[in-house]
């Protein structure tokens, strides 16, 4: 099922869960355990993560590249560089524009040249002809569906923007943050609807320098091996669902992991 943004805001998508799960609450469930997931989700106890600055960054680039015209100034002001919100005229300012979200000078000049680093990359003939902002989702008996909300599609190509601050480490940073489990569920999702990406593209922003943009392709390998993880994942939520059963106990101790280079002294 694909649902156009008009009928599925960015603040009802990630609230969802459990009825829907994405990417972030089936991770939750892996790094943090069944006791925390329930009391985030089911119980709602713990709260939502506060967006660091580093989201926050993210959210404007994705605001200024998928948003309709104007939208970002609607929504977005510009801090005029030099304002002290301690005086007068600073106090003043803040007020007229409490409606709408600060970014300083220095951040919105690295946002536009990260916006003509994209519009100037091949990529963009893609990005501009889009989808934008659609999310995919597909109903399970698992007690719940899955859901993923790409930045693009634009035909049979998946294309999410992300933004770093090191371009050369990204690679690893990609894995490591869980894009492919991503691509995994989208992938998943699309099929219900006879969609079939033929790419996974990450589209990425160097925020310091802005103007560094790069295009990653997550590999099949990543995404297949993620989607086997994410049913052994989704098939423990489904049973504690059905068992009411969030206990994390732990019978056996936990071998402790040796780092690598800790292995290498004690093997030479």
């Amino acid at each position: 099922m694909l649902i156009p943004p008009s009928e599925l805001s960015i603040d009802a998508y990630h609230s969802s869960a459990p009825q829907w799960l994405s990417k972030s609450s089936i991770l939750d469930f892996k790094k943090q355990g069944p006791q925390w997931w329930n009391m985030r989700y089911m119980l709602g106890i713990i709260p939502k993560y506060e967006p660091t600055d580093a989201m926050e960054q993210g959210n404007a680039l994705d605001c200024m590249l998928t948003e309709p015209e104007g939208a970002f100034y609607a929504k977005y002001v510009i801090k005029p560089q030099g304002m002290n919100f301690s005086t007068k005229e600073g106090k003043l300012w803040k007020e007229k524009n409490e409606c709408k979200e600060i970014i300083k000078d220095e951040d919105y000049k690295i946002l536009m040249e990260a916006v003509e680093a994209v519009k100037m990359n091949p990529i963009w003939h893609l990005i501009d002809s889009s989808k934008k902002q659609c999310t995919l989702r597909r109903q399970t008996n698992l007690g719940f569906g899955f859901q993923s909300r790409p930045d693009f599609i634009a035909d049979n190509i998946y294309i999410d923007l992300k933004k770093t601050c090191n371009l050369e480490t990204f690679g690893r940073d990609a894995i490591n943050f869980g894009y492919h489990y991503q691509a995994a569920l989208a992938d998943f999702c699309a099929a219900d609807g006879g969609l079939h990406f033929e790419k996974y593209l990450l589209a990425v922003c160097e925020w310091e320098r802005g103007a560094r943009f790069r295009v990653f392709e997550i590999p099949q390998r990543a995404i297949d091996a993620a989607r086997i993880e994410l049913v052994t994942i989704a098939q423990e939520i489904s049973d504690r669902l059905k068992s009411g059963n969030w206990e994390d106990v732990q019978l056996e101790p936990q071998p402790l992991e040796i780092p690598t280079y800790l292995m290498k002294r004690l093997e030479s």
